[in-house]
C-alpha cells in the first residue's frame, strides 16, 4: 500500500456521528412533559448528538 492521500482510508473514515440516528421531534417531548411546555421535565431523552431545540442541525 502507498501512503498519503491517494489510499482510500489511509487515515481512517470518518462520518457524521449523529447521522444514523434521526433525531426526535420536540412536539413529542412537549406531549410527554408533565407542564405541556418544557423539554427538560420530558421522560424522553434526545438521540446523541441532536440538539433539544427545533430547526437545529447535529452537534457531530
Amino acid at each position: 500500500l502507498r501512503k498519503g492521500a491517494g489510499v482510500l482510508g489511509y487515515n481512517g473514515f470518518t462520518w457524521k456521528m449523529a447521522h444514523y440516528l434521526h433525531p426526535i421531534r420536540i412536539d413529542q417531548f412537549m406531549i410527554t412533559s408533565p407542564d405541556g411546555q418544557s423539554v427538560a421535565n420530558s421522560p424522553i431523552y434526545q438521540n446523541p448528538y441532536w440538539p433539544t431545540e427545533a430547526n437545529q442541525s447535529a452537534e457531530k
